[in-house]
Parts: structure tokens; sequence; C-alpha cells
């Protein structure tokens, strides 16, 4: 039983993306071109998204109790996943003022932490400060960065609205481009199996961040000319 559960699930884990295309490609679409007209929308998507996606492998390997019924059969998994995303749209629908704050504060936090610690590493300016510092500076590199977190969590949730758009469209475009390469290589190939061994190449992983980066860059596109014609317009 438990070989049959973990060849369900490794053959279903990236699968499970490409066979409920129906359902991901339209949410896709709304992140890309309608995320910034229906935030709590675009948010409730985006946390099924996570839901089924992120944190469903997560509660799979972790919990012994819940593996064993998801993975007893497919219809099991696909419940499961459908009830964990569903579950995770409604969390983050009501929370999602502190999920921008979150994702503002990790995004601001962990750049800062990157840049200075390169900076320093780099240019050895860390033996040019004093001892204090030098001694302490894992905490006050955390400590700036942890700052530097809190200032761009509280912008994130001033600009809602227009975090929300972009993560759609990064979370949109990366589907869309996901599923457009898995159809393509399984309408060559024919076979399952093959196709999802295919995203291990780093050809293919090269065309899907290439394709994602490609629809991303027209979605921003679009939102600029339409943002530019609303001006035009408000000034007539």
């Amino acid at each position: 039983m438990e070989n049959i559960a973990s060849e369900i699930f490794n053959t279903s884990k990236l699968w499970s993306v490409l066979d409920l295309w129906y359902i991901l490609v339209p949410i896709a679409f709304f992140l890309v071109f309608a995320s910034r007209y229906v935030e709590r929308v675009a948010i409730s998507l985006f946390g099924f998204i996570l839901g089924g996606y992120v944190l469903f492998p997560i509660l799979i390997e972790r919990i012994e109790v819940f593996r064993e019924w998801a993975l007893t059969n497919e219809t099991n998994y696909w419940i499961s996943l459908i009830i964990v995303g569903v579950f995770a749209a409604i969390a983050l629908y009501l929370l999602y003022k502190i999920f921008v704050f979150l994702v503002g504060f990790l995004t601001s936090g962990a750049i800062a932490y990157f840049v200075v610690d390169t900076v320093f590493k780099n240019f050895d300016l860390l033996s040019k400060v004093g001892t204090f510092v030098q001694e302490n500076w894992f905490a006050i590199l955390v400590g700036f960065s942890a700052l530097v977190g809190v200032v761009g969590g509280l912008f994130a949730v001033k600009k809602s609205s227009m975090v929300v758009a972009f993560l759609g469209m990064v979370c949109g475009s990366f589907i869309l481009a996901l599923q457009a390469v898995g159809w393509v290589y399984y309408l060559i190939a024919k076979d399952k199996g093959k196709t999802v061994e295919a995203f291990s190449s780093p050809a293919t992983l090269a065309v899907l961040v290439v394709l994602t980066t490609v629809i991303l860059i027209l979605s921003l596109a679009r939102q600029r000319k339409t943002n530019k014609s609303k001006e035009s317009i408000s000034r007539d």
C-alpha cells in the first residue's frame, strides 16, 4: 500500500498541475489580466494555488494520517488537494492584509540582508569597523534587515492592490508558462512520465523561465498601457 501511495504521489505531484488545467488556466488568466481590479478575489485565488501546491505537499510529508488517507487512491488525492486549496484561499481572504505585510516584510528584509552582507564581505568593510560591531555583526545585520522589512511591509500594505496585482501576475504567468510547456511536451512525447521528467532538464527549465518572463513583461506592458489610457481620459 505504501509503495502504491508513494507512486501515486510521485507521478501526480507535477502532473496534478497540468491535469487541472481547466481550473488553473482560468485562474492564471484572471491573475495575469484582472487581479488588480478585484484585490480580494485575486488573493483568494492565489491562496488556493498556495494551498494546493505548496501547503498540500508539506502536509503530505509531515502528517502521517493525512498522507495515508490522501495517497490511498487518486480520488482521495484530488479531494484532499482541493480542500486544502479552498481552506488556504479562505484564510488568505480573511487575512490578506497580514499576508501582504509578510510578503513585503520578508522580501524587503531578505534583499536588505543580502545586499548589506554582500557589500561588507566583498569590500572587506567589516574589518574597518569597531570591535563591538564585528562581534555582534550577525545580530546587527538581522536587526537592520528586520527594520527594513517592517518599512517594506508597511509600504506593501499601503500599496496592497499593487502588491497583490504583481504577485498575481508572477504566479499567473508561471502557471500559464508551465501549462504551455507541459502540454506541448506531452503532445509530442505522448507519455505522462516523460513529460514530468522533462521538467528536470535544464533546457526545459530555461524555456519555462523565459516564457514566464515574456508573459509577465507583456502583462506589465498591458497594465501600463491601460493606466496611460485612463490618465489621458481623465485629463480630457
